[in-house]
């Protein structure tokens, strides 16, 4: 359940952070971390490396809209990366 928890940390701390709700945003990153570091100690080998890499994209956030993009295919996201281009083009 770590990859859900952490897409979840992620989806909701991005709409926290959108209405400039900084400390909510972070709250929520903690609150994800402090799960997963709970439950690091009791995995097993394979889910131990699962929680190693959400907790990794968790404390680095140029790292969630691809993590976010690559397990649910959801690249037109508002927080998709910053780098590509948009897919709507305003017209004058």
């Amino acid at each position: 359940m770590g990859i859900e928890l952490t897409l979840s940390a992620i989806l909701v701390s991005r709409v926290l952070f959108d209405f400039a709700d900084r400390a909510g945003s972070e709250a929520v990153i903690l609150r994800a971390l402090e799960h997963l570091l709970a439950n690091e100690h009791d995995a097993s080998r394979a889910d131990c490396q699962e929680i190693e890499e959400c907790i990794a994209v968790l404390m680095d956030t140029s790292r969630q809209a691809d993590f976010f993009a690559d397990y649910l295919n959801w690249s037109t996201l508002a927080f998709a990366r910053r780098d590509r281009s948009s897919v709507c083009k305003t017209l004058h």
